[in-house]
């Protein structure tokens, strides 16, 4: 199964939505700092995997279009 991604703010007791990337996570924690904290790091936040998670849909909608790319990358090589 594949690991999902959440920010945890403990002074706000609150957990983001799952993100398929670390890196999805970590801006939604940088977005978080700078709305309700003023850009300071709250002591105790973490980036939490979760395991065995489905993805969200507009994880799926960006892997879709990266996929869609892809393949329009490679068929004009190929012609």
């Amino acid at each position: 199964m594949r690991t999902a991604f959440r920010y945890s703010c403990p002074v706000c007791q609150t957990e983001s939505r799952r993100y398929a990337t670390e890196v999805g996570a970590r801006g939604h924690a940088d977005g978080h700092r700078d709305e309700f904290h003023g850009g300071d790091e709250p002591y105790g936040e973490a980036i939490v995997p979760v395991a065995g998670t489905r993805l969200e849909r507009g994880d799926l909608r960006v892997l879709a279009l990266v996929a869609l790319l892809l393949a329009a990358g490679l068929i004009s090589k190929l012609l």
